[in-house]
Order: C-alpha cells, then sequence, then structure tokens
C-alpha cells in the first residue's frame, strides 16, 4: 500500500483561505494552518509566514493565469474562485509599487545648479518661453540615483498627467515611486518618472528622445490597468517646467511637465502603491488646491487649458 503524498503547501494555503473566508495577510494564513492540523504539516521555522507568503507571491509571478491565489493588499492574498462571493470591498486587486525600478542603479539626469537659469525658481513655466532645448544648454550630468546626491546638483524628473476627454488622473502618489516623503499625504495630478543615459537626444527639436523617455513612464504605469498599452498611439506633448523652491514638497528638483491622452480606464476596483485614483474634471481642479502638492498647484494655477 502506497505512502501518501504531504500535502502541498499551496493547498494548505487554499484551506487556510476558504477557512477565513476573505483575504489574509501571510501571518494570518499561518496561523490558520497550525490551528488546523488537518490541514498538514504546518511550516516550521520561526517565521512560517515568511515561508507562506514566499510561496504565494512565487506562485502569482510564475503562473498568473493558473495560480488560484491574488494580491488583495501588500502582504495579503485571496482566492480567486471566492473573488464573486467576497464584499466588493475585497475584490479589487492589489499591483505594488515596482521594486525592480527602487532598486535600480542606472545613472538618472541632474543638472549642476550653477548653470539652472536664475529665473526658474518656483513655479510653473511655460514652453512658450522655455522650450525644452533650453535643456541642452545646461550642464547636465547623469548620476547614480542610489549614491549620495552631491549638493550642487539638482534632479530632473518628468511631471505626467494624464488626461483624457476634460479629465485628468489625480492619486495619492506611492512612497516608493515618489520618494518624497512630505507628499505622503498629498494628491498629485503628475506621474513620476526618470530620465535615463541611453535616452538619445533627449532634448533636441525634433523630441524623438523625449517622448520615448515619457512613453516609457506611461506604459509602466499603465500595464497595471489595461495589461498591454504598447497598442495604443501615445503622443507626449511637452508643457514646461516646474520648480518649488520654498515648500518641502518636491524640493531640489526640476520637473519637466508632459501631457499623454490615455484611454479611460477604471480605477475603482483596482489598489496600487497608488491610492485614491480619479478622474477628476480639469474645470474643477483650482478649487480643490489645498489637497494637492506644490508642483500640482503650479501647473493648474499657469497652465493653457487648451494645451492639454
Amino acid at each position: 500500500m502506497g505512502s501518501t503524498q504531504p500535502k502541498r503547501l499551496l493547498d494548505m494555503v487554499e484551506d487556510a483561505l476558504r477557512t477565513i473566508g476573505r483575504p489574509a495577510t501571510s501571518k494570518e494564513i499561518a496561523e490558520c494552518i497550525a490551528e488546523h492540523p488537518e490541514f498538514g504539516a504546518a511550516p516550521t521555522g520561526l517565521t512560517p509566514h515568511k515561508t507562506v507568503h514566499a510561496r504565494i507571491a512565487t506562485d502569482i509571478v510564475n503562473s498568473p493565469k493558473k495560480t488560484r491565489f491574488y494580491r488583495f493588499a501588500a502582504s495579503t492574498f485571496a482566492l480567486k474562485s471566492l473573488s464573486d462571493t467576497y464584499p466588493h470591498a475585497y475584490r479589487h486587486v492589489y499591483i505594488g509599487f515596482n521594486r525592480r525600478r527602487q532598486l535600480q542603479n542606472e545613472p538618472t539626469l541632474h543638472i549642476h545648479k550653477s548653470s539652472l537659469p536664475l529665473t526658474i525658481r518656483s513655479g510653473y513655466y511655460n514652453y512658450l518661453h522655455y522650450p525644452i532645448h533650453l535643456l541642452k544648454t545646461l550642464r547636465l550630468s547623469w548620476l547614480n540615483p542610489r549614491l549620495k546626491r552631491k549638493r550642487n546638483y539638482v534632479p530632473v524628473t518628468s511631471f505626467i498627467l494624464l488626461v483624457n476627454d476634460g479629465h485628468v488622473l489625480t492619486f495619492e502618489p506611492s512612497e516608493y515611486d515618489e520618494k518624497h516623503s512630505y507628499l505622503k499625504d498629498s494628491v498629485t495630478i503628475g506621474l513620476h518618472g526618470h530620465f535615463r543615459e541611453d535616452d538619445l537626444n533627449l532634448f533636441d527639436k525634433t523630441g524623438v528622445g523625449f517622448n520615448f523617455a515619457i512613453e516609457r513612464e506611461v506604459h509602466d504605469f499603465l500595464h497595471k490597468f489595461v495589461g498591454n498599452s504598447h497598442s495604443f498611439d501615445f503622443k507626449p506633448k511637452f508643457l514646461g517646467f516646474v520648480r518649488d523652491d520654498y515648500s518641502q514638497m518636491r524640493t531640489k528638483a526640476l520637473g519637466v511637465v508632459a501631457c499623454v491622452n490615455v484611454p479611460r480606464f477604471a480605477v475603482d476596483n483596482h489598489r496600487l502603491g497608488y491610492r485614491n485614483l480619479n478622474w477628476r474634471p480639469l474645470g474643477t481642479l483650482p478649487n480643490d488646491f489645498v489637497m494637492f502638492d506644490s508642483w500640482s498647484q503650479y501647473v493648474f494655477a499657469g497652465i493653457d487649458k487648451s494645451d492639454l
């Protein structure tokens, strides 16, 4: 008579989630397995919940279509087969911040402070007076973002507005993607990105390198909502520059403002490292300035809405 095969950990996880009846953290799942010996041999060691988390996460990444699980929130998982029976609040899918992007050592664009025009201090600077190729005249350097930044250099980041039919996407930015602690409780209208050393002809008059850099950031964001976004024909538009030397928000950086018309996608049942995503009518935004970060306020105070 053959011996019974030990139950796989993922099968035990499924049993635990059925027993709990809602999305649960990896710690709750590990505790449930330990409390129900009929599920099988519980993982041992000092941190069984980490073992559970690693196995579920690996299964989701390696078998996205076949996996029985989905992420509900950070370190919190749920069963696909129960998604229709969960209350509506438990049905959204969590897509975390881009950890690979956070860890990369790729040099990003910085400007030496001494070469910044004296007129660019705090505010929004329209493209009609400050064209994109202005940056070609400045003292540019490519520095590793993980190394301690030199005081004499200012990082250059993209600030991308996603617009559709008179609406703009607003959200609370991810702490990990933005890396600006003072933005934690603010709402922004701009998707944050970087310019890389391999963005060739980045700021020449053709706009080819600039368009590629903006499209890359938009695709990286949109794939979390619409899957393969590369079928969309984006036409990035340069709007100007933004800087804030006075407040603690986004201080010591220069923003390159762009807008991209994107398809209208649902945001109500997704949860990312970003929070409170909403499509807001452009005409209502100036009345809500108190909730927005300083760059958003500067841009909407000075922008010509017909440019969007």
